[in-house]
């Protein structure tokens, strides 16, 4: 689905490209395994999600 999804979408296939670890769940876009630095500088993994609203483009 999310690749169908970065056909039609500029930004889904920019992350792809980049090597982004990308899924959907529950009309969420979900963009997995994001490094960065915690408080005491130790490097964590984490994710970011974001809601996804779909919209037809039949009429």
């Amino acid at each position: 689905m999310i690749v169908s999804l970065a056909e039609n979408n500029q930004d889904i296939e920019r992350l792809l490209k980049k090597g982004y670890a990308l899924a959907i769940d529950s009309n969420h876009l979900v963009v997995r395994d994001i490094p960065y630095l915690d408080n005491n500088g130790n490097l964590k993994i984490g994710a970011i999600v974001s809601i996804v609203n779909f919209i037809s483009r039949i009429k």
